[in-house]
């Protein structure tokens, strides 16, 4: 799998390699594991929101800029993939 980078907005970085998604720019940096089930989701409306959260571990909640959400999808459906791989 090809390394996926996002920006949901001009101070915070996903980046996904096909086994650890990592934030960067939040506070601190983030490392959250395939085997914890990251998932991201995206909600709409006048404050776009994205969540970041875990079936093992934990979850992170953020703002995210309206005219990225493309490539915050394309981060989610490779998240999505990683349960059909096992």
């Amino acid at each position: 799998m090809a390394t996926i980078k996002a920006q949901p907005d001009d101070r915070t970085l996903l980046v996904f390699d096909g086994q650890v998604l990592e934030m960067f720019g939040r506070t601190d940096t983030h490392r959250l594991h395939v085997w914890q089930r990251p998932r991201l989701t995206l909600t709409d409306g006048k404050r776009p929101r994205a969540k970041i959260t875990c079936a093992i571990g934990p979850s992170h909640d953020f703002p995210y800029d309206a005219h990225r959400r493309a490539e915050l999808e394309a981060l989610a459906a490779a998240l999505e993939d990683t349960d059909s791989e096992g």
